[in-house]
């Protein structure tokens, strides 16, 4: 039987390191080609397979914590919350810096030659604030789904290691 030894605050925020980091780059990848290739895949469509990443990437993220760190206590679920953290602040950041940069190449192009339509820039910057606003509620959502997914992860790793202690326990 493995030594638990306490984990420290480095420990547990590495391994949502780990993680996070992919899970938000993933993120990313399903925002941009649902902005710049809407026609192979939705925003529901998208929104979707961006919560069940949420589910399954801290589920494994908690699996893998449990199983080979400290499996006697139950499963809290705050794995996977940090490793959602990690990823809806990667998710946010990358989009912000994405809005940003569409921003200031927006300012900075001359219209169009024909009809002048009027854009306000105040306008412009108002719906990247809504846009941000509305990926924010959408990952408060997906970091619900990571807390249950990190519960969800740890309780089956400490299923499995019950089920091998006994088999072991029944085989000597």
């Amino acid at each position: 039987m493995q030594e638990t030894m306490p984990t420290t605050r480095w420990q547990r925020w590495r391994h949502a390191l780990a993680f996070g980091l992919p899970l938000g780059v993933l993120e990313l990848g399903l925002i941009y080609i649902t902005v710049l290739h809407s026609y192979w895949l939705s925003q529901q469509q998208a929104t979707l397979i961006g919560w069940l990443l949420c589910l399954l990437i801290p589920g494994a993220a908690g699996y893998h914590i449990c199983y080979l760190g400290d499996h006697t206590r139950p499963a809290s679920g705050w794995e996977g919350l940090r490793v959602g953290v990690v990823g809806s602040t990667v998710v946010l950041a990358g989009f912000a810096a994405w809005l940003v940069v569409t921003l200031i190449i927006y300012d900075n192009t001359p219209p169009p030659p024909g009809p002048r339509t009027f854009y306000s820039p105040a306008i412009a910057l108002f719906v990247a604030i809504v846009l941000l606003g509305l990926l924010a509620m959408i990952s408060f959502v997906g970091l619900a789904f990571s807390a249950v997914g990190g519960r969800i992860g740890g309780a089956l790793a400490a299923w499995r290691i019950k089920r091998l202690e006994a088999r072991s326990q029944r085989t000597s």
